[in-house]
């Protein structure tokens, strides 16, 4: 199903039914409800549905991924000690999980975190890093030092799949909630299943971390905390127990931001003081995301609103001369010394498989193109299943461990071409200066406007694609490098600092 086909339907149930008015213990429910719907509608989703591990995982088998993930979380304490962090006082809250980390050189970056965390440091104002990740798959040595929460969520997680409730809910809550699942059914024809006690689960799992959050931001006095995923469950905590204490909630950009993107286009129905669920600031890396935001905040610009600061990963690297940046470069260059006269084509994986009409592409232009297929970050278990299709294909046209070992933006830079079937990557292509190639509609949908500027192209056939890497296909003076962002910067420091200055705003 495209992506605008599941936004329509989830507007269209916003426009039929009160759904600002879902409300379970004096929390709107409506975004997790929102997020369970687009979970089901769209198959990139279904193993991350929300109650899918409480039906079908064997509590055995939860007890068992909860176990290797504490035993991972300890392994990393102890092994990365020098980089373990503790809850002191601080201003600034930042959530992340592990994914977002990068390799380079020696050491772990988070490429959302690192650079926001150090500039804001600079400016004095002190953050501390919580890191998760759900089985326990963590990056080490740290660029900054940094706390494992994981083992915590987990339990919860646990206890709450056992025990669900009690919760204070309306008649008039659960039989919307029937109502919508019957309307979705009936009006679609698609199978889905929006069950008041899977519900009740998430949200009591989302409830149980919230308080968590709130003892941490009391005792250590945030007054601002960032998330790089808000609408994890983590994320949503974390923004409901900012809510509660009154603090400054955000959430950053870690990739797409559309108007097709469930979380963050078209909420169409909100409650007056907007969702405590959702972020007060949308920390955007350019006007294009911002304005996502500002086609739907106007009624609640008090609880919702964007300011774009940049991508400051992308930047930092784009500007970096240091000696281990040059080294990296000096690496990549020397691959591609190899390959002398070959056109460079960068893939971003989406999930774990590569497509057959890709596979095909890559056969056929054994002669004149050199593949560096990246695997998603959260799909790094898959590289040795990856690396033996290759081999089953007998293509020697491949660049892999270089591709995943060497940091995305220092690779980007010096490819020709850029192929994914929706990633992130098209706008970070799209700011550095290199062209992409869509392989899927869900890209087409996305990057319609980067299409319609000519910095991306869709193509549903190999012939298209072996078509559009020919050298004169496009003209590269059209490239848009570096689409900079307005200077919100100064206004995210300043919204944090009125915060740590002002008593009427401190954490009561």
């Amino acid at each position: 199903m495209k992506m605008s086909k599941y936004m329509d339907i989830i507007n269209d149930v916003e426009e039929h039914f009160n759904v600002d008015e879902l409300v379970i213990d004096d929390t709107h429910i409506w975004p997790i409800i929102r997020y369970d719907i687009v979970t089901q509608l769209n198959p990139f989703f279904v193993s991350k549905r929300i109650g899918s591990t409480s039906r079908f995982m064997p509590l055995f088998r939860k007890i068992a991924v909860i176990v290797l993930s504490t035993l991972r979380q300890f392994y990393a304490t102890i092994r990365d000690y020098r980089n373990n962090s503790r809850f002191i006082k601080s201003d600034v809250l930042y959530l992340t999980n592990t994914i977002d980390l990068v390799k380079h050189e020696d050491r772990y970056y988070n490429r959302i975190i690192d650079p926001l965390y150090t500039k804001l440091n600079n400016q004095c104002i002190k953050g501390i890093i919580v890191e998760t990740n759900s089985i326990g798959k963590y990056r080490i040595p740290r660029n900054n030092k940094s706390i494992f929460i994981q083992r915590v969520i987990n339990s919860i997680v646990l206890y709450r799949n056992i025990i669900n409730g009690p919760n204070k809910y309306s008649v008039s809550t659960e039989s919307t909630l029937v109502k919508i699942e019957s309307y979705i059914k009936n009006k679609y024809s698609v199978p889905i299943s929006i069950n008041i006690n899977k519900i009740r689960v998430e949200f009591n799992i989302i409830n149980d971390l919230s308080r968590y959050f709130f003892r941490i931001l009391k005792k250590n006095e945030i007054v601002t905390a960032i998330s790089t995923q808000y609408y994890g469950r983590s994320g949503m905590a974390l923004n409901l127990a900012c809510r509660r204490l009154n603090i400054t909630s955000a959430d950053i950009q870690h990739g797409v931001e559309h108007d097709l993107h469930w979380a963050y286009g078209r909420w169409n129905k909100i409650p007056e003081a907007g969702y405590s669920l959702l972020p007060e600031i949308f920390i955007c890396w350019s006007n294009a995301e911002k304005k996502v935001i500002q086609q739907w905040n106007s009624k609640v610009l008090s609880f919702h609103y964007p300011m774009a600061i940049g991508n400051m990963w992308l930047e930092e690297l784009i500007n970096d001369l240091s000696p281990s940046s040059n080294r990296i470069k000096m690496t990549i260059n020397s691959v591609k010394e190899k390959f002398f006269g070959f056109t460079h084509v960068l893939y971003t994986m989406q999930d774990d498989d590569i497509p057959e009409m890709l596979l095909n592409s890559i056969e056929k232009t054994r002669d004149n193109c050199i593949w560096w297929i990246r695997l998603h970050p959260s799909k790094q278990d898959a590289f040795a299943r990856v690396n033996n299709l290759l081999l089953q294909r007998n293509l020697n046209n491949i660049i892999l461990s270089e591709a995943n070992e060497l940091p995305l933006y220092n690779i980007l830079q010096q490819m020709d071409k850029h192929i994914t079937a929706w990633s992130t990557v098209v706008i970070e292509a799209r700011d550095i200066g290199v062209k992409s190639i869509l392989i899927h509609e869900n890209g087409a949908e996305l990057y319609k406007n980067e299409i319609t500027e000519g910095l991306a192209v869709f193509a549903d056939t190999d012939e298209k694609v072996i078509e559009i890497l020919s050298e004169d296909y496009w003209d590269s003076s059209s490239a848009n490098v570096m689409n900079h962002a307005s200077n919100d910067f100064t206004k995210l420091i300043v919204k944090i600092l009125s915060r740590k200055n002002d008593p009427l705003n401190q954490v009561p």
